[in-house]
């Protein structure tokens, strides 16, 4: 009985749990106020370029808490957009601190980082739309951001088999791609990233490439956790999580290709200046068109 009791109270060895709210830490006899503990690590996108893989790998790091159950909690646009979301979703959430404590915090145990992952943040151009850096750096002052980009075609077909698979899109990639501009509009990296630039400076957010995720992820978090300032983890594995593209994916037309080519193009030379890189894409029309 005694076991089951301390288990029951026991978020970790040294963390009990007093009620929703507050925790006591009992290696530096101190009560833990949950309503007052705000993500301070945010991975900002993009969508569908390894962003649940991350927020897993980065959840096992003794030093870092990702948001648990809810991986995007879009708690930075809550009143906004997040709250009318999740209540569609049927999570009925009527604040922001309940979203957190509820939402977000299960399982905390007092971790200086204390993450999110709200792809919703660089999503068609919500990040002006919303103000998100405005509402950021007004609650929380200067976090640390990631964002993960991936060859923008690539990151479209992902997308399509995506919401064909969760959100029973019957349309075709031509339709997906004609019918809705949002689908490209997070495809240009630099311009959703501007926005976060101008209010919090490149000093503070970590630009990862998904092909690093895939291929060398052992170096890539010993990298995140540099970044972090944090002392490295040896992870004892990579799987990789909420993948749905085929082996064999759709191509682009002629017409669709035309459409978006022009526009990512731009979009790569100005991110590779932006932060001073030489990004290998390969966008021949030649591999990706019919």
């Amino acid at each position: 009985m005694l076991k089951k009791f301390y288990r029951t109270i026991h978020v970790s060895r040294d963390i009990v749990k007093i009620n929703k709210r507050f925790l006591f830490d009992k290696k530096r006899f101190r009560f833990l106020d949950l309503s007052k503990v705000k993500p301070n690590l945010i991975i900002l996108g993009s969508q569908k370029c390894g962003t649940t893989s991350l927020h897993n790998y980065l959840n096992e790091h003794p030093d870092i808490f990702m948001s648990t159950p809810i991986k995007e909690p879009g708690y930075y646009m809550f009143d906004n957009w997040s709250k009318n979301y999740w209540n569609t979703k049927g999570v009925n959430v009527k604040t922001k601190q309940e979203l957190l404590i509820e939402h977000m915090l299960k399982g905390y145990a007092g971790q200086p980082y204390f993450g999110e992952s709200s792809t919703y943040y660089t999503q068609d151009e919500r990040e002006i739309q919303y103000q998100i850096p405005e509402h950021i750096i007004n609650e929380i002052g200067i976090p640390k951001f990631i964002y993960i980009i991936r060859n923008p075609l690539e990151r479209l077909v992902s997308v399509f088999y995506h919401i064909k698979k969760f959100n029973g899109y019957k349309e075709s990639f031509e339709h997906m791609l004609s019918s809705d501009k949002s689908y490209l509009n997070t495809s240009l990296y630099f311009s959703r990233l501007k926005a976060y630039v101008d209010v919090f400076g490149k000093e503070n957010i970590k630009l990862v490439f998904f092909q690093d995720l895939v291929k060398q992820p052992h170096l890539l978090m010993s990298e995140i956790y540099n970044f972090l300032e944090l002392g490295d983890y040896q992870h004892s594995g990579f799987k990789r999580f909420n993948n749905t593209s085929p082996k064999q994916k759709v191509k682009f037309t002629t017409i669709s290709f035309k459409a978006i080519i022009g526009p990512i193009k731009k979009e790569k030379i100005l991110l590779e200046k932006q932060f001073n890189l030489n990004l290998d894409w390969n966008l021949a029309k030649e591999d990706w068109v019919l």
